[in-house]
């Protein structure tokens, strides 16, 4: 299974500002539309439970219109410490909870027969995901923002070195651009 990271973060490194969390108050509309395509690039997402909460209405109905209409072809996995707090939010095939190890989570997915999966947060999911040489490839937004703290990209803890190669650099609009990494 093709593991994608796909991130926005500040100048500084932040994928979230300060204590905030999600990224809808400050990312551009140019992020937010590659965002979507990236989503629906790939058969399953995984997410942690910070992530989840900042857009978890969004999520619960989008998932609810695609159960209505038949036509689930995303699965969502939500990472989280305390699985059974979401039971009531849980939608088998569409939208699950899950405290499993994160490297077991994939493996999970892959034997399920996923193809795609996109990791969209946060910091500790990244980070999990990047120190167990998980990802293929990340998709990075850098956004013309100094946050000087908030949550990490690549989580807090992580001891890692991984080699990517820059597969292309994207403009998204005047000051926003996109970097692509593939794992060498």
């Amino acid at each position: 299974m093709y593991v994608l990271s796909v991130a926005v973060t500040s100048i500084d490194g932040y994928l979230t500002r300060h204590d905030g969390a999600g990224t809808s108050t400050w990312a551009s509309p140019e992020d937010q539309t590659h965002f979507r395509a990236m989503l629906r690039s790939c058969d399953v997402s995984v997410m942690g439970g910070e992530t989840y909460r900042a857009g978890a209405e969004a999520i619960r109905a989008s998932v609810a219109a695609a159960v209505a209409a038949g036509t689930v072809v995303h699965r969502r996995v939500v990472w989280t410490r305390d699985s059974a707090r979401y039971a009531g939010d849980s939608v088998a095939g569409a939208l699950e909870f899950t405290s499993a190890p994160l490297p077991q989570v994939v493996a999970q997915l892959k034997s399920d027969g996923h193809r795609r999966c996109a990791v969209v947060g946060g910091g500790q999911v990244y980070g999990e995901l990047l120190a167990a040489d998980l990802v293929d490839e990340i998709s990075l937004t850098i956004e013309p923002r100094l946050f000087g703290s908030g949550v990490r990209h690549s989580g807090e803890g992580f001891v890692m070195d991984r080699i990517f190669t820059l597969r292309s650099v994207e403009r998204l609009n005047a000051d926003t651009v996109l970097l692509t990494y593939l794992r060498s």
